[in-house]
């Protein structure tokens, strides 16, 4: 019984935002964009879904810039730098993706 009980406990921590926590880090770059930046900002090419930030698809920023806003984005926790690594990179994919 008391192994479901820690798996439980580690998957209620990753759900709540634990930054530090390994499961966290490994999420991708969508998983964490979905959780983290959709709230405000969009992938899809168009502002139809009239988010806060926009959507992001029809600008060309380098990886260096999108760090830089990344940074600087209100979000509810700290990202660990390979979560930041994941973000910037899957939002550069996309943004490719459409040229």
């Amino acid at each position: 019984m008391r192994g479901p009980m820690v798996c439980a406990a580690a998957v209620a921590a990753v759900v709540a935002g634990c930054a530090g926590s390994s499961a966290q880090r490994q999420l991708g770059g969508a998983a964490l964009f979905s959780q983290d930046c959709s709230e405000c900002h969009s992938l899809i090419g168009n502002e139809s879904l009239h988010r806060q930030g926009g959507d992001l698809v029809g600008y060309d920023l380098s990886p260096e810039v999108l760090t830089q806003f990344t940074r600087e984005m209100p979000i509810r926790r700290p990202l660990h730098p390979d979560q930041l690594t994941a973000i910037v990179a899957y939002v550069y994919a996309a943004e490719r993706a459409t040229r």
